[in-house]
């Protein structure tokens, strides 16, 4: 599910670029964890409406929590190694350390 920002100009509204900073912070998002879930951000625009804010409370309530969801709104912690790489050379790396602990 996607989440779209409105923008007013000259009397029209149409579909805008992105939400602005002052929308995300009133809802309690930061820019970071906003661009995790996927909401797009215009840094462009300035304005805050109202009906963009009461669109992203809305988006944020209905949004099925996923870890991934949880981890970037600092929730949840990082679980089952998320965001990190794990190959040989790391595994490899922590056997010879605890070897050498040993």
């Amino acid at each position: 599910m996607e989440v779209y920002a409105v923008v007013h100009r000259q009397r029209k509204s149409r579909k805008g670029k992105g939400f602005s900073r002052g929308e995300l912070k009133e809802v309690g998002l930061s820019l970071k964890q906003a661009l995790k879930l996927g909401i797009q951000i215009d840094p462009r625009r300035s304005t805050e409406h109202g009906e963009n804010v009461k669109t992203l409370k809305t988006y944020l309530s209905k949004e099925v929590p996923t870890p991934e969801t949880l981890v970037a709104l600092g929730i949840g912690k990082e679980g089952f190694n998320m965001g990190k790489k794990t190959g040989k050379r790391g595994s490899m790396k922590a056997k010879k350390k605890q070897k050498q602990k040993n």
